[in-house]
């Protein structure tokens, strides 16, 4: 039965493969928790992938009860390594570098894992402190980013890891908590190009 089950594994691998030859272009929507918390908060993160260009877009409560949510945008170029925070209100940005340092070295353990209905590779990386007992992420077998290879945002955040989508990314820590960002719905998108274009804002 385990042999059946792994034939069929490395079919359904090389046909994902076959699909995903072309460098993923689209939208990546992710839930942001922290699992073993007494505070059942879930924020949101859009990731939309143009080429060597990402646009993150993060949806954080607002400073009261019952005010709108909070934005937080960046639109980050690796060819050209400009990292700009994005302000929709005022047409503004601030300009900075890329991080291109990456907090944590993934390492793919061969080990082949499911985040909703995709099916993915299992990475781990060594912790950055005492505190953390493990790191793991997921990076998606069907949805690939060959050019892009390894990005992280702000180098911290994994979004392509070994030139895959990051579909989960978790920390276990030691007092048991697990802040963890998932994957819950990817479009692939022919033309994202619109979302770039900074027409009309102004440098701070």
């Amino acid at each position: 039965m385990k042999g059946i089950n792994m034939v069929l594994i490395c079919c359904m691998f090389g046909i994902f493969q076959a699909k995903a030859q072309k460098d993923f272009t689209g939208l990546i929507k992710y839930k942001l928790t922290v699992e073993g918390s007494p505070e059942s908060r879930t924020d949101s993160m859009f990731v939309w992938i143009d080429g060597m260009r990402a646009r993150l877009q993060m949806f954080l409560p607002g400073d009261s009860a019952g005010s709108p949510p909070k934005e937080i945008v960046y639109v980050e170029d690796l060819a050209s390594g400009r990292s700009l925070r994005i302000d929709p209100a005022t047409k503004t940005f601030v300009e900075d570098s890329v991080r291109m340092s990456r907090v944590y070295p993934f390492r793919n353990t061969n080990r082949y894992g499911m985040v909703e209905r995709w099916l993915s590779f299992v990475y781990q990386a060594p912790p950055d402190s005492k505190s953390i007992k493990s790191v793991e992420c997921q990076g998606s077998i069907e949805y690939m980013h060959a050019a892009m290879t390894d990005y992280a945002f702000l180098g911290y955040q994994p979004v392509i890891v070994d030139g895959r989508l990051v579909l989960d990314f978790s920390i276990t820590k030691m007092d048991g908590t697990k802040p963890r960002v998932y994957a819950y719905e990817i479009q692939r998108i022919t033309n994202v190009s619109q979302l770039f274009n900074l027409e009309g804002y102004t440098k701070k």
